[in-house]
């Protein structure tokens, strides 16, 4: 069915609309970046919950973990500097390391200040 006044099919094919893109790959390492991330914070928190836990080792790899949430949140960046891709996966990187990045950030101020009473 065509419209009658400009003469173009009524609905365009997806098939060309999208042809040719790709996921982005900095959107691919951002996402992969903050399931990792995610996952090492799951781990650490459960470490620390031990009697015997090294809160020195635990609180250095917190904060290596915080710049990895970094370099995933500029990762997804430049991912969305990029054309012709999808973008799903550099804003889900976006967002998983973000999230990631203020989760340790307010860990970081509550150990600072003492805790919470």
């Amino acid at each position: 069915m065509k419209d009658s006044v400009i003469g173009k099919p009524l609905r365009e094919e997806k098939r060309l609309r999208y042809r040719g893109r790709n996921h982005s790959g900095l959107g691919q390492l951002s996402w992969m970046l903050g399931a990792i991330g995610w996952g090492i914070l799951f781990l650490l928190v459960c470490e620390a919950r031990k009697p015997q836990a090294d809160a020195g080792r635990i609180g250095s790899l917190a904060m290596l973990l915080f710049l990895l949430s970094l370099g995933g949140i500029a990762a997804a960046a430049k991912g969305m500097k990029e054309s012709n891709v999808f973008y799903k996966s550099v804003l889900l990187g976006a967002v998983l390391n973000s999230m990631l990045a203020v989760t340790l950030f307010a860990l970081y101020l509550i150990g600072a200040v003492g805790g919470i009473s």
